[in-house]
């Protein structure tokens, strides 16, 4: 696999109606939704369910990758949690992400699992990104219609 200096993927969103909304990226689709104690009515993954997922699965991808590198068998349990709270402004903020691994292996790898545990981390991109915060760049442009009469 050579070394890749430079990614970029393009999204989509249709807005449904209220906070429902259709996300496309490459071949794929997504339905999301607030849930219904924030405005919603939870037919979907929302933003914070996804941000969680992202994490959680990127972790879980760099840590089974050490493994699969050094041929180890291995099953892998992720459970993850997302704190919301209210920031100095009032306005709720993802405070905090908790992700729970569980690696079961064979005891016979257990310098090799170890050494992955310990550098695994560092090679996950979206978590390393959302801990160094990643700048959003917002464009909106606004067309006015004339209206009917």
């Amino acid at each position: 696999m050579s070394r890749i200096e430079r990614l970029e993927y393009e999204a989509s969103l249709d807005v449904i109606e209220k906070f429902r909304m259709k996300g496309y990226v490459r071949n794929h689709e997504i339905n999301m939704d607030e849930p219904q104690d924030l405005g919603g009515d939870d037919t979907g993954l929302s933003p914070v369910d996804l941000l969680l997922l992202a994490a959680m699965s990127c972790q879980s991808s760099s840590l089974s990758f050490c493994m699969r590198k050094r041929n180890i068998d291995h099953q892998l349990n992720v459970r993850g949690k997302v704190i919301i709270e209210r920031d100095s402004e009032s306005l709720l903020r993802v405070s905090e992400i908790d992700i729970f691994m569980k690696v079961e292996v064979g005891m016979v790898h257990k310098k090799f699992v170890e050494s992955c545990v310990e550098r695994f981390r560092k090679y996950c991109m979206v978590a390393g990104s959302i801990e160094k915060g990643i700048p959003i760049n917002t464009h909106v442009e606004v067309v006015y219609k004339e209206e009917q009469t």
